[in-house]
């Protein structure tokens, strides 16, 4: 009774706020890591500019 009275349009709201918060909370998780992800880039390219490893280019020159 519930489901064919009431229930759809819970259901349906239900459905809504599951599926618009999953897909915020994924887009928080995906911002948050790329900031956490570039500055841990920009850290180690810091820290070990002796290496060639993303500037190869200038590194295979000398």
């Amino acid at each position: 009774m519930l489901l064919m009275a009431g229930g759809c349009r819970f259901a349906e709201v239900a459905t809504g706020v599951l599926v618009v918060g999953g897909l915020l909370l994924m887009l928080a998780a995906y911002v948050g890591l790329r900031v956490l992800g570039t500055r841990r880039v920009l850290r180690r390219r810091r820290e070990r500019r002796g290496r060639p490893a993303g500037s190869a280019g200038s590194d295979a020159v000398e």
